[in-house]
């Protein structure tokens, strides 16, 4: 504690100074530095030194795997956001009974927050070896009828990680072949999630799939810390799933942005039309045309999102209205 200075300055620093640490870690660093950072919190938590605009966050963490180390990554990453999260983690495997029993740890605590984390070969047993496809359509529905259950009666926010291929799909070439396959079982199980979510607006799904599918399986899992721990994400996986679930939360606690404003030339096609005219931009399905127009159809999807879009530029009107109105590429 700095001398000199008053409680409220001497617990901003401190805290500036976990964040600092986790942001500058290098990367063959950012576990330890993430375990670090969670200690600190939980002893400025304890002595009662937060800063006055750090937010107490009591999240719960049920589970299939062990998920101790994403438990500190997951503070850390919260940390950045100027949430102090105290992280409680149930029983290995028990996820079940920890939703359905009201005795259990999740119902006696005052939880912000419920993270639901599961492999889909321990949601959905033989899935990945299966013979019949029935077994597994009564296990997806076991499974979502239990999520849907925990955000029925959780008060705040029920975050539940949708399910993931493992690193290795044994016959990958007749799994292909088969709708009893996991490839396919897993696509049905999280639909099932997503429609559950779209009509709960305390359930959000974490796209851990997608995760997976953007790492890799082969950097983002780790099959020897799961036969040594059963705990299967790699040291790369870790943040980045910690930081997934954080930002869901701060979606869900922060209002969102509700426009963007774009300037035109260089931005929604490439070029100055007040110089080069309606057929001299670039825009339209050959390189680098292409990627302004990509560029215009991600735009659309924010417009379905709700996001309104304004111009903001030194354009003649004329000149923009002639884009919109008249390139056959807009």
């Amino acid at each position: 504690m700095l001398k000199g200075k008053p409680l409220t300055g001497a617990a901003e620093d401190n805290w500036t100074s976990i964040v600092d640490a986790v942001r500058s870690a290098s990367s063959d660093a950012v576990l330890a530095a993430h375990n670090r950072a969670a200690r600190a919190v939980a002893e400025l938590a304890h002595s009662g030194k937060l800063p006055a605009n750090v937010e107490p966050l009591r999240v719960a963490v049920l589970r299939s795997v062990t998920a101790e180390v994403l438990a500190n990554s997951m503070v850390a990453s919260l940390a950045e956001h100027r949430f102090a999260a105290e992280v409680s983690i149930g029983q290995l495997g028990n996820i079940a009974h920890e939703i359905l029993d009201d005795d259990s740890f999740l119902h006696a605590g005052s939880f912000n927050v419920c993270v639901v984390l599961a492999l889909a070969e321990h949601v959905l047993p033989g899935v990945f070896a299966p013979s019949d496809a029935a077994p597994q359509d009564e296990a997806i529905e076991d499974f979502v009828a239990q999520v849907r259950h925990l955000a029925d009666r959780f008060p705040g926010l029920v975050i539940v990680c949708n399910l993931a291929l493992p690193e290795d799909l044994l016959a990958p070439h007749l799994a292909a072949q088969s709708l009893a396959s996991g490839r396919y079982v897993v696509a049905q199980a999280n639909r099932r999630l997503a429609e559950a979510a779209s009509t709960r607006p305390n359930l959000v799904v974490c796209d851990l799939e997608s995760l997976v599918f953007k790492m890799g399986a082969e950097r983002f899992y780790s099959q020897r810390d799961m036969m040594a721990a059963m705990q299967p994400f790699s040291a790369e996986a870790i943040p980045a799933l910690a930081q997934r679930l954080t930002e869901l939360y701060v979606l869900y606690k922060t209002a969102p942005g509700k426009g963007i404003v774009l300037d035109c030339d260089n931005t929604l096609w490439g070029g100055i039309i007040g110089e080069d005219g309606l057929s001299g931009i670039q825009l339209g399905e050959t390189y680098p045309g292409l990627c302004y127009q990509q560029f215009q159809r991600q735009l659309d999807e924010l417009i379905r999102l709700g996001l309104l879009l304004a111009i903001n530029s030194k354009n003649n009107e004329a000149d923009v209205n002639q884009v919109f109105e008249e390139h056959p590429s807009m």
